[in-house]
């Protein structure tokens, strides 16, 4: 897309400057978000794309790792021009705050911080309205990948943790009197949201409609 195509030409001509065939360069970034996005959970992010990059370069490329930190500090604000803006995006944020709500930023995280900071910032928001966003440093694995979002949730318990807040598992199954008695049988809980039925020593027994019921 736009934004995919104008940060590649961005990147691709300021290192450039110190020699990197564009084209070359490019399809070596690419594969390398490939690589990220395949990683087994052994290494950070991070880890996995440089090793990458250096097993097509060489660790003569390490020595230009600040050339690409500068971009992102530098220029990457620059690819704004070709993002989209929607205001809901921040209000919608800052309701879900104001309500009690805990918020993470999870977006694929195949860039480093400094880029996804700039992006937060683009959407009218701080880092600080969020509890956590995922980052190349800071994650082992990325979307679509079900241990993504595993590695999130593990981080945020550790927050809750932290402030003495333990996990609770309700019941999958209550006894259907538990439901008719505490929110009523005219209720659209009990005549519509419930599935009973008789377990084998005859007692009426129903799934847990909610979490809260």
């Amino acid at each position: 897309d736009l934004f995919i195509h104008t940060y590649f030409k961005k990147i691709s001509t300021r290192l450039a400057k110190y020699g990197y065939d564009p084209t070359r360069l490019i399809r070596t970034i690419w594969d390398g978000t490939e690589a990220m996005i395949k990683n087994d959970g052994q290494k950070k992010n991070e880890a996995v794309f440089w090793d990458y990059v250096v097993g097509e370069y060489g660790d003569m490329i390490l020595k230009d790792k600040h050339h690409f930190d500068k971009f992102y500090v530098e220029e990457f604000d620059s690819v704004k021009e070709v993002c989209g803006y929607n205001p809901d995006a921040a209000s919608t944020v800052r309701r879900l705050k104001d309500n009690g709500y805990r918020v993470v930023l999870a977006t694929n995280p195949v860039f480093p911080s400094v880029a996804t900071e700039w992006r937060i910032k683009w959407a009218g928001l701080s880092p600080d309205d969020f509890e956590l966003y995922t980052t190349y440093e800071n994650s082992r694995f990325c979307k679509p990948n079900v241990n993504y979002y595993k590695e999130i949730l593990e981080k945020v318990k550790k927050v809750l943790e932290s402030y003495n807040f333990k996990e609770i598992r309700v019941p999958v199954f209550e006894h259907t009197e538990l439901f008719q008695r505490g929110v009523g049988e005219t209720t659209d809980v009990v005549q519509k949201e419930m599935y009973t039925f008789d377990d084998k020593g005859g007692r009426s027994i129903t799934l847990r409609p909610e979490g809260t019921a």
